[in-house]
């Protein structure tokens, strides 16, 4: 949660504590802590080209985007933002389509125009939602491995061993 004046209210702090919800505020100015402002940013750069592509504004893109995020399966998770909240994924043009397709005849199949615009707008969604995601675990790699240095030990040198469990707070830490 942001360190907005909704949030920081009596009303709020009020709620918070009658609920048992223990808040914790995101640093300010580090939008990278914040999973709201990511995912705000997410959103920002597939309505930029979506409504570049299309050409339509962003109200009428906005949903599009919106159901190609929830039904994107996320990789920490495993699973889409719906299926965590809904049990299940959501139903999507596409698998509507799917399933007429599975109940009707391959002669009396009645697919428009407009159901293979929205299926081609949803798939553009998905993988411009799963290009994102690739760039960003490798952005966080490139962060974590920054300053590391590979050290290569052959058998007999002498090294340190952190000592996973301390006696007390001034025991060494190396061993």
């Amino acid at each position: 949660m942001d360190l907005g004046t909704n949030f920081t209210s009596e009303l709020t702090e009020t709620f918070l504590e009658k609920f048992g919800i223990k808040a914790v505020h995101s640093s300010i100015h580090r939008s990278q802590s914040n999973a709201v402002e990511l995912f705000h940013k997410t959103i920002k750069r597939l309505l930029r080209v979506l409504c570049y592509e299309s050409g339509e504004n962003r109200e009428r893109t906005l949903p599009f985007a919106l159901l190609t995020l929830r039904t994107v399966t996320q990789e920490p998770t495993g699973f889409s933002p719906a299926e965590l909240v809904h049990g299940q994924n959501l139903r999507t043009p596409e698998t509507l389509l799917f399933e007429k397709w599975a109940e009707l005849g391959e002669e009396e199949n009645p697919v428009t125009e407009y159901d293979f615009t929205l299926i081609n707008r949803l798939k553009k969604c998905q993988d411009i939602a799963i290009q994102n995601m690739e760039r960003a675990r490798d952005k966080r790699k490139k962060s974590y491995d920054r300053g590391t240095v590979e050290i290569k030990f052959e058998p007999g040198d002498l090294v340190l061993v952190m000592a996973t469990i301390k006696l007390n707070k001034l025991a060494v830490s190396w061993m």
